[in-house]
């Protein structure tokens, strides 16, 4: 069993998210005082977000980071 899905994009997830709260790519980069460039470069998976953000990122679209990292709900061991 893999614990990393290599086939899992950040950036994929990031924007699924994003577009569920109806919020556009400066709106996320304002939030996070980033440009909005990096965000598009986030979304399409040409760079990922610095491990600074990604607890951030986390908070601002109410996610486990386990679900920002791997797209999936995490799965209850009891």
């Amino acid at each position: 069993m893999f614990l990393f899905n290599k086939k899992h994009k950040i950036g994929d997830t990031i924007a699924k998210l994003r577009k569920e709260k109806g919020w556009t790519q400066a709106e996320i980069a304002e939030k996070l005082q980033v440009s909005d460039k990096a965000v598009s470069k986030w979304e399409s998976n040409k760079g990922e977000p610095s491990i600074e953000f990604l607890p951030k990122l986390a908070e601002l679209f109410d996610v486990s980071l386990d679900y920002l990292m791997t797209g999936k709900e995490k799965k209850r061991m009891w």
